[in-house]
């Protein structure tokens, strides 16, 4: 299950991203960080010639969206 901060849901508002978008990455990850040890992640998937990059932490079964945004800088983030 995917579960939104209220961090997530304002920043995802001002960014023009959408919940099934962030339904896409986490369900189709291209790239993704090793967990740190408070089990804290960021996926990211490419959509046209933007990636979307998405901070979550895995809590059990479920995955908490912490922040997410945009960025078209592909040579670092490697896409």
């Amino acid at each position: 299950m995917i579960v939104f901060t209220r961090h997530a849901l304002e920043r995802m508002r001002q960014r023009g991203i959408t919940e099934r978008e962030i339904e896409t990455v986490l369900a189709n990850v291209t790239t993704a960080t090793p967990p740190e040890q408070n089990n804290d992640m960021t996926a990211q998937r490419r959509f046209g010639g933007r990636v979307l990059r998405v901070h979550f932490r895995v809590a059990g079964s479920d995955k908490l969206v912490i922040t997410a945004y945009w960025t078209s800088k592909l040579s670092k983030y490697g896409e």
